[in-house]
């Protein structure tokens, strides 16, 4: 029996014991990409362009040795490991998650590197209150706002579990800016995608540009806000483009504002761009706050 199967048994096995919560029928309709090992090829690689800015982001928040810290949504455990690595042998990374399948891998992670000192729990980051540990020295949400309907509530649940002096660090997406400046039909159509399934499941995909309005509106009364919009290669480009439209596109598909066929051309078109392109390549920006209590 492999290692990932074994973690996910337990993980399970924890679901059914513990004061944890079920994935309920709305968290799905709301996340648009795939979980467990099906999505990690994109996320790592997503993580990797993003990582310069992240690192800075985490580094901003302060030194980590010794801390203890949530990752709030931690997916696959990416971030985990790394706030692992920072808060050292003395410190402690809870990470939650409403994924089974994306703890599974999070923890064969884990494991892999000889983390000791990380917690995987499974809870809906929508109920942030109800978990059960508290007097978090820093709360880290990273990409998981945009996916929640409440995003203010995740916030305000976030910032109850922080002591005193404790940070919150907020990443988030500003999608409408995905691509730019090429101004292609399959980039506004890809765009316009993505405005239609935001409509459809109530999730702000331009979360990025009122993340300092909402953390204010939450009581934080020093909060520091910037935007960050790496380039890319038009390689790298071409790679994020191919996977998130085989991930992202299977609800638009299923609810008829997707034709296959334009998928198809999707996936021609940019397999097809050329190699010489003198204009480059944007991720799609990111806001970014630090927030005190």
């Amino acid at each position: 029996m492999s290692k990932l199967i074994i973690n996910l048994l337990l993980i399970l096995f924890l679901a059914f014991t513990t004061n944890v919560f079920a994935m309920e029928e709305d968290a799905k309709d709301t996340y648009c990409l795939k979980v467990g090992p099906k999505g990690l090829d994109r996320m790592q690689f997503q993580s990797d362009l993003y990582a310069e800015d992240t690192n800075d982001h985490i580094t901003l928040a302060g030194p980590l040795e010794g801390k203890k810290v949530l990752d709030v949504g931690c997916g696959f455990g990416i971030m985990t490991a790394e706030l692992a690595k920072r808060v050292g042998s003395t410190g402690h990374v809870y990470g939650i998650d409403i994924s089974v399948e994306q703890l599974a891998v999070a923890q064969e992670k884990a494991a892999a590197l000889c983390l000791k000192n990380v917690t995987f729990c499974q809870h809906d980051v929508r109920s942030l209150s109800d978990f059960r540990e508290r007097d978090f020295d820093v709360v880290y949400i990273r990409y998981v706002l945009s996916h929640i309907n409440n995003p203010k509530d995740v916030i305000t649940g976030a910032k109850a579990l922080l002591k005193e002096g404790g940070v919150i660090a907020t990443q988030d997406v500003v999608v409408s800016s995905f691509w730019q400046p090429h101004q292609e039909d399959i980039f506004v159509e890809f765009r316009e995608l993505g405005a239609k399934m935001a409509e459809k499941t109530g999730n702000d995909y331009e979360i990025g540009l009122r993340l300092q309005e909402l953390h204010e509106e939450v009581g934080f009364t020093k909060v520091d806000a910037y935007f960050r919009q790496p380039p890319l290669s038009v390689a790298d480009a071409k790679k994020l483009f191919l996977l998130t439209v085989v991930e992202g596109t299977d609800k638009a598909i299923e609810s008829k504002m997707l034709a296959p066929e334009t998928l198809e051309n999707w996936q021609n078109t940019m397999s097809a761009w050329p190699e010489e392109d003198p204009l480059p390549f944007h991720m799609a920006k990111s806001g970014y706050v630090l927030a005190w209590k």
